[in-house]
């Protein structure tokens, strides 16, 4: 049988197949992939003239990440080695920013007037599998990976004064964040040391660097900030991943809500009743 006459239902008879052999659905999805990679090159070679539709299974995301408290915050802090590690971690935590977008903020991006940052670039170094630096170099700066990625981050007012000390004791150009020589940062080495040196000082168990962007997330909705903010904050590509990361912190039941209701539609009235 050739390609062109595998229909769609065999390919979902396949997939049911899968399903039940007790295969995890990542592996299924996987499996469907190759298939669907296959599929995509016979097109472009011209032996099918349209690519099949491959339903494939939602696999749940994993929560990943550990928001770490107010009391752990501060230990972390007041036990960075430097002024500099301090105002990383300060950064991290209240901006939530990707590590990479972190070290590739420059002060032209730091908006002390409307109090915002601008997320336009990500520095990445050649330990990443995709990066290709310039010949004799060991990083390169990219546009961040996704249209939504491109975003302002509200400026707390701790964070800019903190950051506005800095600039005044500063080159005022280029990176936020610099080696002596005025050079990028290695952000691997700065988690595996710096980072790692203040956890341990701080005694508050494991932790990422990645949580503290983690944290800044959790906090926002905890504090009842309105989803689709905290999305565009975070520049996740979609209100759906924010939603699989942080919706167990969303409240499912208010008590209140249904008062609430009552007291928009009828609180002229019952007021008046009164």
């Amino acid at each position: 049988m050739g390609m062109q006459a595998i229909s769609a239902a065999e390919i979902n008879t396949f997939r049911a197949k899968l399903l039940k052999k007790r295969l995890s659905k990542k592996t299924v999805r996987n499996i469907l992939n190759l298939l669907s990679k296959i599929f995509a090159d016979a097109v472009d070679d011209q032996y099918l003239r349209h690519l099949p539709v491959i339903k494939k299974p939602v696999v749940p995301r994993k929560r990943k990440g550990r928001a770490l408290q107010p009391a752990e915050i501060q230990g972390l802090l007041a036990n960075a080695e430097t002024d500099e590690t301090r105002l990383i971690i300060l950064t991290a935590v209240l901006t939530g920013m990707r590590r990479a977008e972190l070290f590739g903020l420059r002060w032209e991006d730091v908006d002390f007037k409307n109090d915002v940052l601008h997320v336009r670039q990500a520095l990445y170094w050649r330990y990443g599998k995709h990066i290709r630096p310039a010949e004799g170099e060991l990083f390169t700066f990219e546009t961040p990976k996704s249209e939504a990625s491109m975003r302002e981050i509200d400026l707390s007012p701790t964070l800019k004064a903190e950051l506005r000390q800095r600039y005044l004791t500063s080159r005022k150009s280029g990176l936020v964040f610099q080696t002596a020589d005025g050079r990028p940062m290695d952000p691997n080495g700065f988690q595996k040391k710096e980072f790692t040196n203040a956890v341990i000082a701080a005694q508050i168990g494991k932790a990422r660097f990645h949580d503290l962007r983690h944290t800044y997330g959790s906090m926002k909705i905890e504090q009842g900030e309105n989803i689709y903010y905290v999305q565009r904050q975070m520049g996740h590509s979609s209100i759906q991943v924010t939603i699989d990361v942080y919706g167990h912190l969303l409240e499912t039941r208010k008590p209140d809500a249904a008062a609430k209701t009552d007291t928009f539609i009828f609180g002229a009235q019952k007021k008046a009743a009164d």
